[in-house]
């Protein structure tokens, strides 16, 4: 199921008729031995593609549940998924043999057929019972969300179009019956010259005698596919097409406005300045146009289609608060940025691309190039001294270094883990960590990269008492009180007092570039923030995925600041994120608080009628009456970032650590813009 520079061009040879549990890994091998380049889903699983299977299930089965409106097959389309890589197909192949016999009707065929009864406890222990236990639909949600792995939801769309279901039960139901019509309809399409009936334990003499190869001399093979691990949480490689948008031309061209990043505040810049006609705009962005992409059309799938080409996948640094781990941060990479593995809208999936770029990507003044940014390109300086940006240095959609001329402004909207990697690139940032990446300081703004803000995140999952449909369409939030009850002013008075140590500590980190009283003071702002303007400072959002329930939440004004540099290599799209989550005692006060509250909201009368088992994290990890110890290990082990990053080109007075004033122009620049989330300072 993946592209692979060694093409069949005949297609598939043999399609092997052997359902699962039926010794299709050991065919596999067999098939291999002899000289096949030959597809199974257990050796092939982290590179398949199982986008494509999914649609495969849905083009020959529309009535799956979820199933998208698809044409039927043609060989082009199973030429895509297999028969210009292999020339045997097994496994995840074998429901759709009748299907693949039309489009190859010189195909040989090998059915392998089971009693039904020693068949059916194995398939149901071993494959269904798996696609169906309480976990799997969290199991399928982390896959999907976390590295963009599809298997699960391509399995079980399989399984329900195979068997004619839309239920567990009524797969069970129908066993029999699909099974004994699958052999008959076969054996009655196939010739009797072009099929072999063999069976498991025949060696190697009827294989090789039908496929007209010699009988090898190694034993034949055996594995045992149940020590196999059949679905992982691993990275899904899929092909998407490419599109090339004048990227050589536009490298000798000059543009009024250039815009790093294609995302959100991107498009939306671009969208309007690109309505004068007189202004010329060009927007670099490393994705591709995914309009037509049923990951981001799918509103089943909004906030989890984390594909790994949608998606950067950044990691942060160890954490050591945390015990040592490395959280995920999803930003996407596609036009329409993170909108497009995010949003939903009633029923249709929203995107800043569908919004913003859509209805005018045909203005000629407006131009997406692929690219991406490395650094900004100088000419001179104004009068007042102010550095003038002359355009971009980019790495194009060919991986060569290319160059473009701004004649007005250059805009950064690559969001807050990327826009200040581009300025300290471009030798805007702190002196000291820009002397240790041996990049000159052009421009000393200590505040660049620092404050980042984010919302850490946890989860609990309930066993649902009854299968429930449809989406959650709301989210709650809660202020100091709501956390803290009657302890909420002696909690403020003593974090209050405590301002100074977090500022001397953040002050000390940065060697002293900002000063004990200026974080202070940005300390007191939001200290007010949330004990005397009664802020929300927990949100809470409740999902429904079929047989289980549960709630996100996550802490929305944390002090504990983390930052975002360039690392080693100077790569801009590989920063390092300290994500300092929990480090400040208030935060987890806070995020045990919000916890507690939403452990308690799950044990009301409205809400308890809806759960049975509690899952994640568990009775045995946190009992209704938790501990403060419990609830600590709970937090620092299951912390999690909600992709919310604020803060890292704040715009704020230079001497606080600002980084851009209240026109987004940088500070000591005359035409250097940053406009997006890295300039709030929360969420």
């Amino acid at each position: 199921m993946a592209a692979s520079d060694t093409k069949s061009s005949d297609g598939l040879k043999v399609l092997h008729a052997g359902l699962f549990r039926m010794g299709t890994h050991s065919l596999a091998k067999a098939y291999r031995i002899l000289g096949f380049k030959t597809f199974h889903a257990l050796d092939e699983n982290w590179r398949g593609n199982w986008v494509e299977l999914e649609k495969a299930a849905e083009a020959t089965w529309p009535s799956v549940p979820h199933a998208r409106p698809r044409p039927p097959f043609t060989r082009h389309d199973w030429d895509e998924l297999w028969g210009n890589e292999y020339e045997v197909v097994c496994d995840t192949s074998a429901p759709f043999t009748l299907e693949l016999f039309k489009a190859y009707p010189d195909a040989k065929v090998v059915i392998v057929q089971r009693d039904f009864d020693s068949w059916w406890p194995s398939f149901k222990s071993e494959i269904l019972n798996n696609l169906f236990i309480p976990l799997f639909e969290f199991q399928m949600f982390l896959a999907w969300k976390l590295v963009g792995f599809r298997a699960g939801h391509a399995m079980r769309k399989l399984v329900f179009g195979f068997f004619n279901a839309s239920s567990k039960e009524e797969i069970e139901a129908h066993g029999r019956k699909t099974y004994d019509t699958f052999y008959r309809e076969l054996r009655d399409a196939v010739p009797r010259e072009q099929r072999l009936e063999y069976k498991m334990g025949s060696g190697w003499g009827p294989l090789c005698e039908f496929l007209g190869k010699d009988v090898p001399d190694v034993p034949f093979p055996f594995t045992n596919e149940r020590d196999i691990l059949y679905i992982e949480v691993m990275k899904t490689l899929y092909c998407l097409s490419v599109s090339f948008t004048l990227c050589a031309a536009c490298q000798c061209l000059a543009f009024d406005f250039l815009v790093a990043g294609g995302g959100t505040a991107g498009l939306v810049i671009a969208n309007r300045l690109s309505e004068d006609p007189n202004i010329t705009v060009a927007v670099i962005e490393p994705g591709d146009d995914v309009r037509n992409d049923s990951l981001v059309l799918d509103i089943d799938l909004a906030g989890i289609s984390f594909s790994p080409l949608l998606d950067w996948n950044y990691n942060s640094t160890a954490q050591p608060q945390l015990g040592g781990r490395v959280l995920t941060y999803s930003a996407g990479k596609a036009i329409g940025g993170t909108t497009v593995i995010n949003d939903r809208d009633a029923n249709v999936r929203e995107s800043a691309a569908r919004a913003y770029y859509e209805p005018i990507d045909k203005r000629p003044n407006l131009q997406i190039i692929k690219g991406t940014v490395k650094r900004i390109t100088f000419k001179n300086c104004t009068s007042d001294n102010k550095l003038v940006a002359s355009g971009f240095e980019y790495i194009d959609s060919q991986g060569k270094l290319a160059s473009i001329t701004a004649k007005r402004e250059v805009i950064l909207s690559t969001g807050t883990l990327v826009s200040p990697l581009i300025l300290e690139a471009s030798g805007i940032g702190n002196p000291r960590i820009l002397e240790k990446n041996g990049i000159e300081a052009k421009i000393p703004l200590p505040g660049t990269g620092e404050g980042l803000q984010d919302q850490p995140l946890w989860v609990l999952m309930f066993q649902s008492s009854n299968n429930l449909s449809g989406h959650v369409p709301f989210a709650a939030f809660a202020a100091a009180e709501d956390i803290f009850g009657i302890r909420t002013s002696s909690i403020a008075d003593t974090t209050r007092s405590q301002l100074v140590s977090w500022a001397e500590a953040v002050s000390k980190r940065l060697g002293g570039d900002l000063s004990v009283e200026a974080l202070k003071k940005r300390f007191q702002v939001q200290h007010d923030v949330i004990f005397k303007e009664n802020s929300s400072i927990a949100e809470f959002e409740f999902f429904s995925l079929g047989t289980v329930v549960g709630s996100v939440f996550t802490t929305t004004l944390p002090f504990s600041w983390g930052s975002v540099h360039l690392d080693s290599s100077g790569d801009v799209n590989n920063p390092a994120i300290d994500s300092n989550f929990l480090s400040i005692n208030l935060d987890m006060q806070t995020a045990m608080g919000a916890g507690q509250l939403s452990r308690k909201l799950w044990s009301t009368q409205t809400l308890d009628k809806f759960t049975a088992t509690f899952l994640v994290p568990g009775d045995s990890v946190l009992p209704q009456n938790a501990t403060d110890t419990q609830w600590t290990k709970y937090l620092t082990s299951s912390c999690a970032s909600a992709f919310h990053s604020v803060g890292t080109c704040a715009m704020l007075p230079r001497e606080l650590g600002g980084v851009v004033d209240p026109m987004l122009k940088v500070y000591g620049t005359a035409n250097i813009r940053v406009v997006d989330a890295s300039m709030r300072l929360e969420e």
